[in-house]
Parts: structure tokens; sequence; C-alpha cells
């Protein structure tokens, strides 16, 4: 079962996040509480999968930044619209089949 994509804006971006930020939001266990941390930390453990969740060509692939791919990533994420749960941890579709997901938390921001 999937859900719409439906939370406060602090889901989406904590606080700073993308450009005045300099870690990333993290609760205490140190999952990510943002959407936008949550695909940094997938493009940091699996960047190949998270050029494919963005549709990125393969011959394109070392010319893309990673803050450009989180930036289409979390756009993408936001016309998806799509989530499997709606408690923690909500895992985020970042493609229309769901095939690439990532986990958003809760919990304060502890960095």
């Amino acid at each position: 079962m999937s859900y719409s994509l439906d939370f406060t804006p602090d889901f989406y971006l904590a606080e700073g996040e993308p450009y005045d930020r300099s870690t990333l939001a993290l609760n205490r266990d140190g999952n990510p509480i943002s959407l936008y941390s949550a695909i940094i930390l997938f493009i940091e453990s699996d960047r190949e999968s998270a050029l494919r969740a963005a549709n990125v060509p393969a011959q394109d692939w070392k010319f893309v930044a990673s803050n450009t791919l989180a930036e289409t990533l979390l756009t993408q994420a936001q016309e998806v619209g799509t989530c499997g749960n709606i408690s923690s941890p909500v895992d985020v579709w970042l493609d229309r089949k769901g095939n690439y997901k990532v986990n958003v938390y809760e919990g304060p921001d502890v960095t």
C-alpha cells in the first residue's frame, strides 16, 4: 500500500537546508530527519543508484555534482508524491515505481 506524500515543509528540508547548513539534519541515532538529508546519505552510500533514480544517462554520470543530484531527487520525490508508510521511518519513493526509496525518521535535530 502506498500513501500520498503530504507533510510539513520541515519534513522535506530541515532549517538551513540546502544552502545555509554545513551538517546533515540527523536525530540522536544518526538517522536523517529531513528528506534532503536522507537523499544526501543515499547519494553518499550508493551514487550509482542515485544517478539511476534521477534518470541521468550513464555517459553524464561523471559530470553531475552531488548537490545538483540531491536537488533533482528532492524535486522528483515531491513530484512522485508517494511514500510506503506514514509512520517513522517514512519510506519516500524517489521514482514512480518505488524502486528507489529513502527513509526519513522523526526526532529532534541534534547536529
